[in-house]
């Protein structure tokens, strides 16, 4: 079941009382310089976020340090329960600020404004922020570090896990000791709470969060999820009755046993899962199972064809038809009256829209390798098939208590659209998946489409960015995937999951829902972090859009109040 996607960037619906501008002077380290910045948050009165940097220079503030803004009003308006809406932020620069190295900055500047507290004298951090507020990466410390005690500087924080720098021969410098030597007390901060804490000695009060028996599915939702586990079983029997036929005879032994045994383990896995209980994992793992058996059925039928581009043209136009169908079905059942069909329809629209999947002409299936383009429309209409599921699953669940009104889902995906990480879309300039969201973003017109797009490209260009640069992921040849830093991948996997449960606590008491969506990665989650590394960088992940899914449940759009 392809439904992750990869940080959550939130918002919440408690409105400010007009009140005048508030200001904080500041000093950013870039790289090895220090440059003034003005902090301001004034009263929104034009009904539009409104996040932006005045320069004193001609050149123009780099696009990163942009979306790092957008990204750090998102975060405070989260933290401090209050409206995107409902402030103007704003930085004054007197320099070129060109990287995202001062979200952690920005974002607990912005939190000590909106609540009026102010910023401790010579005191500043380095360090970008990821969608749930904890601590990404940093570059340059030591140098920065330097410049900052140059500068006057007495109180210096850094993202947890960059203690340890390397020196001018590459040896490893412990800034702390460093710290000490210039006459700088140096902090490792593991995100918001920290950096707010450190820069004006106040704490920030969270909401009470949800307890792990919250997050356990409802009797509804679970009878709909075993019902749907059933049926993913029932098509795995039937569908492994047609390849059992057409391996007899089709495919050498070694490989058709080969394939039995794959086939054996895996639905092995999702029985056990089934039988202990774990019924968000047995469908997780039927669906694969399912999906593994097509797959295989459709192999032999490419050894056995005369016409493989018969097959692909067949495999197109289902996929065609069948998300055409679903669109429609959405429609119909989810019209976007209220928040829960909004969310309903959104969770589904994450099986079509996040596909960059497209029909290929029978000149790129022929220059191509037909067989696996089929693959990828197969595994399409696999996703689209999902969603047809998801959309029996929400129509049988009973009527939620309290109903909300609709999303603002145009200027929530504008809003999203700007905060999302420009750094990891340039590192990944030639990654399908990101190329595939940008494309889509400008050509999509459903806004709740749009919504699903934007959240996700925002989430997973932050995911990616904090996967190499933070942790400090390697992938073997083998495709094994470790992190150079365990240490931050254990503390940002506590931090999420604990904005999770405060964030679904929030929406369970507000909107009387933690929403479904939220609910099947959390679970997801708490079982990826058992696993491999890879498994538990997954589950971050899905932490991360389990948070931006509880939050939206409650603020629902920018312009929210209470």
């Amino acid at each position: 079941m392809r439904r992750l996607g990869l940080a959550a960037v939130l918002l919440t619906a408690l409105s400010a009382t007009a009140a005048p501008p508030r200001e904080a002077e500041l000093r950013a380290v870039l790289s090895s310089e220090v440059t003034r910045i003005t902090a301001r948050l004034a009263p929104n009165k034009s009904g539009a976020p409104a996040v932006g940097i005045l320069s004193a220079t001609t050149a123009p503030p780099g696009d990163q340090w942009i979306a790092t803004l957008w990204q750090s009003a998102f975060i405070a308006s989260e933290a401090t329960q209050t409206s995107l809406l409902a402030h103007e932020f704003s930085f004054k620069v007197n320099a070129p600020v060109l990287d995202g190295s001062a979200g952690l900055l920005t974002a607990s500047t912005f939190v000590a404004l909106i609540r009026n507290k102010k910023v401790l004298a010579n005191t500043t951090m380095v360090g970008a922020i990821n969608p749930d507020g904890s601590a990404a990466f940093a570059d340059e410390v030591l140098a920065r570090l330097r410049a900052a005690a140059t500068d006057g500087v007495k109180r210096f924080g850094v993202p947890l896990g960059a203690r340890q720098q390397p020196g001018a021969e590459g040896e490893p410098i412990d800034v702390v000791l460093e710290g000490q030597r210039l006459g700088v007390e140096v902090r490792e901060l593991s995100g918001l709470d920290d950096a707010y804490l450190f820069l004006t000695g106040d704490t920030l009060t969270r909401p009470t969060a949800a307890a792990e028996t919250d997050m356990e599915l409802w009797p509804a939702e679970l009878a709909a999820m075993s019902r749907s586990t059933t049926e993913l079983r029932k098509e795995f029997e039937t569908e492994r009755a047609t390849l059992e036929t057409m391996l007899d005879g089709g495919v050498s032994p070694t490989s058709a046993n080969a394939l039995r045994t794959r086939l054996e383990r895996f639905a092995k896995q999702a029985t056990d899962s089934e039988r202990g209980g774990d019924s968000v994992r047995a469908y997780v793992l039927w669906g694969a199972t399912l999906t593994t058996t097509r797959v295989a059925i459709q192999d032999v039928q490419f050894l056995q064809s005369r016409e493989p581009f018969g097959l692909l043209q067949a495999q197109g136009a289902a996929l065609t038809t069948e998300r055409a169908a679903l669109q429609k079905e959405l429609e119909t059942r989810f019209p976007p009256s209220n928040r829960a069909n909004d969310m309903y329809a959104m969770d589904v629209l994450e099986s079509l829209v996040t596909q960059n999947t497209s029909v290929p002409t029978e000149q790129e299936a022929k220059s191509g390798d037909a067989r696996q383009l089929a693959e990828g429309l197969l595994r399409a209409r696999e996703d689209v098939r999902n969603g047809q599921r998801f959309v029996a699953l929400y129509a049988s669940l009973p009527k939620l208590k309290k109903t909300l009104p609709p999303l603002d889902a145009a200027r929530l995906s504008t809003s999203y659209g700007a905060a999302r990480s420009t750094v990891a879309m340039k590192e990944l300039a030639n990654d399908a998946e990101l190329r595939g969201y940008e494309r889509q973003l400008f050509t999509e017109m459903d806004p709740r489409a749009r919504l699903v797009l934007a959240a996700r490209q925002n989430i997973y260009t932050a995911h990616v960015i904090n996967l190499y640069r933070a942790l400090g992921a390697e992938v073997s040849d083998k495709g094994v995937l470790t992190v150079r830093n365990p240490r931050v991948l254990s503390s940002q996997l506590e931090h999420a999951r604990t904005r999770v449960l405060q964030a679904c606590g929030r929406a369970g008491r507000e909107a009387t829902m933690v929403p479904l969506a939220a609910k099947l990665r959390y679970l997801n989650a708490r079982a990826g972090r058992e696993g491999t590394e890879r498994q538990k960088v997954e589950a971050l992940a899905d932490l991360w859009v389990a948070n931006w899914w509880c939050e939206l449940a409650v603020s629902g759009s920018p312009r929210a109040s209470r």
